[in-house]
């Protein structure tokens, strides 16, 4: 017997009024139902993921803030923030453009400076941040949008 036909069976109602009142699966709710609820293994202290690692912070923090890149579902990078990239000939130059229209939770736009800032703090506590420390040349706001 699978799960579904369990929780649709008497005995299945019965054993979930016998745990008091389990929560509903989402195969009994409304099909206009749109609200997703998450629930995380552990309860959510901040949204720093540079300040903790633990996971639930990780993924909450996914949720929030804005990244240079993400992946898409085949794990390939996509620009988020970055409007595009531009390497030297020698390769070890990269300049980066952030996309027009780009703000904090207060309006403010978010510029290049604010870019460099979070990435010292992330690179100062990361393992993979202070391996780039280490052959980084410069890391370098150009102008309001436009770092290197």
């Amino acid at each position: 017997m699978d799960r579904r036909t369990f929780l649709k069976s008497a005995v299945g109602a019965g054993a979930m009024a016998t745990a008091g009142g389990l929560a509903t699966p989402a195969i009994s709710q409304r099909a206009a139902a749109r609200t997703l609820r998450f629930v995380p293994q552990a309860d959510l202290a901040n949204f720093d993921p540079i300040w903790t690692t633990t996971f639930v912070v990780r993924n909450a923090s996914a949720l929030v803030w804005d990244t240079l890149y993400g992946v898409n579902d085949k794990l390939q990078p996509q620009r988020q923030m970055v409007e595009a990239e531009e390497m030297s000939a020698d390769g070890l130059t990269w300049t980066f453009r952030l996309r027009p229209g780009l703000k904090f939770h207060d309006g403010e736009p978010v510029l290049a400076r604010d870019v460099v800032a979070s990435l010292n703090r992330w690179a100062a506590r990361e393992q993979m941040g202070l391996m780039i420390k280490a052959i980084e040349n410069e890391l370098t706001a150009v102008d309001d949008r436009t770092f290197r």
